[in-house]
């Protein structure tokens, strides 16, 4: 038996500390508002984290170097800065909708 690769067990409780990280991180950004609701900590525990990590990838992929020179082949451009900024504007008010529906009293 290989003792050097992880057992399932253990990946299982890396990927439920790393959820539950990003969680209580996100629980250290709302305080002193913490949720008042089941359904605000559903969305703290439970849609944070995969939300979150979505998020990171979508501005990564949107942001990248590949997508940026087809917008514009300059190396900085205004019409890129308004692009994202634009997407950046839609995704923080979607936020503080989702925000606000979850610390509702």
């Amino acid at each position: 038996m290989n003792q050097d690769r992880a057992t399932r067990p253990q990946l299982l409780l890396a990927f439920i500390g790393v959820w539950f990280l990003i969680a209580g991180l996100f629980a250290l950004l709302a305080w002193p508002e913490l949720p008042k609701s089941k359904f605000g900590w559903f969305l703290l525990f439970v849609v944070g984290p995969p939300v979150y990590i979505a998020a990171d990838w979508f501005f990564e992929w949107l942001l990248s170097q590949k997508h940026g020179n087809r917008i514009s082949s300059k190396s900085f451009s205004w019409i890129r800065v308004a692009i994202a900024f634009a997407v950046a504007v839609v995704f923080v008010g979607l936020s503080l909708f989702i925000f606000s529906a979850a610390f509702e009293q």
